[in-house]
């Protein structure tokens, strides 16, 4: 039997197509490296740094501001048609601005509502004996608008918000804030009960208006009273609610201790 060598029909351009190409060996992870990270914290990363960002931007405005007025009070920006006070939602921590989106809500609506109940108020001027006084309301209705309700602005709205965007705000702060937020519920409960010398045209000068035939006047004494209720409703549920987050503070803890200790400060700042 013939013997017959392997080598001898081998030829190495026979075999070209059947070369695969070897896969590169999968790399093991680097001791060390990071995770991957999801596009949620991808994004509420870019949040952070766009708030930082922001807060910088306005600071070094600040400083700009202050080196050139002598004045380290911000510019205002607020409302944009004619600026009158300095607001930036962004310098209040997240978890917080719904309360300030809340109080500047309810002034809104407070607004309207003063603003409902004077022109209610100088309709009444044709509604004969149904109100004894109708210029002593129409006085107060424009004294409402024009001075409460700038008022109510600056004491109840601006004032949470100038006292969350801080660190750490004290309990005398907080306690202004209840104090002007319960004399505002208080104020706009009266207005909506609509006693006669109260100066508005709520439920009372309502029922009176109805009942002397004065039809045209009693509905638009009803959208007042509907407006002051509102508003009333919208400022007693922002009191409950800034009032549960208070007293979940540190501050809030201890109300009683916190007070006695301001008021001693207060005696001693002014035996001083």
């Amino acid at each position: 039997m013939e013997e017959t060598n392997p080598l001898d029909n081998y030829s190495p351009f026979d075999q070209t197509e059947e070369v695969k190409t070897i896969s590169s060996p999968a790399t093991s992870p680097t001791i060390g490296a990071e995770p991957d990270i999801d596009d949620a914290e991808i994004r509420a990363y870019e949040a952070r740094l766009n708030i930082l960002e922001s807060q910088l931007n306005s600071q070094t405005e600040q400083i700009n501001v202050a080196r050139e007025t002598g004045n380290a009070e911000p510019l205002p920006n607020w409302p944009k048609f004619y600026p009158l006070v300095h607001f930036d939602i962004e310098e209040v921590p997240e978890a917080l601005r719904v309360f300030v989106s809340e109080a500047f809500y309810g002034w809104f609506i407070m607004a309207v509502a003063y603003s409902l109940n004077w022109l209610g108020c100088l309709t009444l001027i044709r509604a004969g004996n149904s109100t004894e006084s109708p210029g002593s309301k129409i006085a107060l209705a424009s004294l409402y608008l024009f001075i409460v309700v700038p008022l109510a602005l600056d004491l109840d709205a601006m004032s949470i918000y100038r006292v969350l965007k801080t660190d750490k705000p004290s309990t005398m702060t907080y306690l202004k804030i209840f104090i002007f937020l319960g004399i505002t519920i208080f104020f706009e409960g009266m207005l909506a009960l609509g006693l006669e010398s109260s100066g508005s045209c709520g439920l009372i000068t309502l029922i009176n208006l109805f009942l002397d035939g004065h039809w045209f006047i009693g509905l638009i004494s009803i959208l007042v009273t509907g407006s002051l209720a509102l508003a009333c409703f919208t400022h007693y549920k922002l009191f409950k609610k800034l009032w549960a987050y208070y007293k979940g503070t540190s501050e809030g803890e201890d109300l009683e201790g916190n007070l006695k200790r301001t008021f001693a400060m207060a005696v001693v700042d002014y035996l001083k």
